[in-house]
């Protein structure tokens, strides 16, 4: 699972249309330049009100995206989950974090 919250300029949650590309990559030690081979992309059009009605979360406030792989296996490694948000008029956001591995 992955959940995206956005923000206004005043720190409050929005909504947003775009583009959403979710990129997992591996990795071999936390810290600048840690992408290593990627190993799954994701792309997710928020662009109607079904759509935003589909991945919105009233309750947190946020978008979750359930993300699928085929070799769970993945999951017991370190990994780098970089996500790319293009607003419908062109603002594009990056972030990237860590994916927990010691559950």
């Amino acid at each position: 699972e992955a959940r995206i919250e956005l923000f206004d300029q005043m720190g409050d949650s929005i909504k947003a249309a775009g583009r959403i590309r979710f990129e997992l990559f591996a990795t071999a030690a936390p810290g600048p330049g840690m992408r290593g081979l990627r190993l799954y992309t994701w792309n997710v059009e928020m662009l109607t009100l079904e759509d935003q009605q589909q991945y919105f979360d009233p309750i947190t406030r946020g978008y979750l995206f359930r993300l699928k792989l085929d070799n769970l296996s993945i999951t017991r490694r370190a990994t780098l989950l970089h996500i790319t948000f293009t607003q419908v008029g062109g603002l594009r956001l990056e972030t990237q974090a860590l994916v927990k591995t010691d559950w």
